[in-house]
């Protein structure tokens, strides 16, 4: 018997299950080393929402309120920012929620114009950024929203801006086998 598998797993199916909006302020800059292509930025999120999107699986996450910061580590040689992003909110009843997610942002002409203000908004199509959010909550958050505990969860997003602020969207994704 070979320890060699001699084909790859079903692909899993993706299901939209709920959108994150966060509204953020303008970044910190950190740190910048142009020797190492090297930049770290703090970017404070100034408000937010995690609303449920209609999905075949019945499941609901309704979180406001959010609060947070996201650390932004770019490798400007290679065009790619590295996320680490933890956000507080609450559920509808009060309970405490906290998400903390990795991603990935890679440089498109698309988001270039959305962050340089010479776009209002790129298709979720058109940018490259992706989240692996994991969502802890109070012990006594409300039971429908537990599923999150047992699921594998991941982002597709996109930046947004109106006349005076710069948002992030993710859309929630679980994965069905």
């Amino acid at each position: 018997m070979s320890v060699i598998p001699t084909s790859a797993p079903k692909t899993p199916q993706l299901i939209p299950v709920a959108l994150i909006s966060l509204k953020l302020q303008d970044p910190i800059s950190v740190l910048k080393n142009d020797a190492y292509s090297h930049a770290i930025n703090l970017v404070n999120i100034k408000d937010g929402t995690i609303s449920t999107v209609p999905n075949d699986l019945g499941l609901e996450l309704e979180v406001s309120g959010i609060q947070g910061i996201d650390h932004i580590t770019a490798n400007t040689e290679v065009g790619v920012n590295r996320l680490d992003c933890k956000i507080y909110g609450k559920t509808p009843g009060g309970n405490g929620v906290y998400v903390h997610y990795y991603g990935l942002i890679k440089a498109t002409p698309e988001i270039g114009a959305v962050l340089g203000n010479k776009a209002k908004v790129a298709d979720f199509d058109d940018e490259y950024i992706t989240s692996t959010p994991v969502i802890s909550f109070a012990d006594s958050v409300e039971d429908k929203y537990k599923w999150v505990l047992r699921e594998s969860i991941i982002g597709k997003g996109r930046f947004i801006r109106d006349d005076t602020h710069l948002y992030v969207q993710y859309y929630l994704y679980v994965l069905k086998w």
